[in-house]
């Protein structure tokens, strides 16, 4: 099973690319660049060069995945559309794919504090 997992870098995504690992999923974490694709590839996860601005990249990799994580941040300013429209990318490259699967969509990121 693969796991795309948004954020796999940051402090919560760390822990949560550990566990899927621990547990034999499969994990991509996108990364903005070098360095923080050295995070989740040292955690054993497949980094994908891609940022939350991405969203070509993050539907692609959604349609490979059999679940999706969004723990990705983006502090620039429009941070909630950019989360917004990283999660519907998410979202819409997993519905693509047949036969469906189920999933849950859960709000994280700047859009569920409100934040602009």
């Amino acid at each position: 099973m693969r796991v795309l997992v948004a954020g796999g870098s940051g402090c919560i995504g760390r822990s949560t690319v550990e566990a899927l690992i621990r547990h034999g999923i499969e994990v991509t974490a996108p990364a903005r660049g070098e360095h923080t694709a050295r995070t989740p590839s040292d955690l054993g996860a497949t980094p994908l060069a891609g940022a939350l601005t991405d969203t070509g990249v993050l539907w692609g990799a959604a349609r490979q995945a059999y679940g999706m994580i969004h723990l990705g941040a983006d502090c620039s300013e429009g941070t909630a559309d950019v989360d917004r429209a990283a999660a519907e990318a998410m979202q819409d490259g997993a519905a693509a794919v047949l036969p469906p699967r189920v999933w849950q969509a859960l709000p994280t990121g700047a859009s569920q504090f409100g934040l602009s």
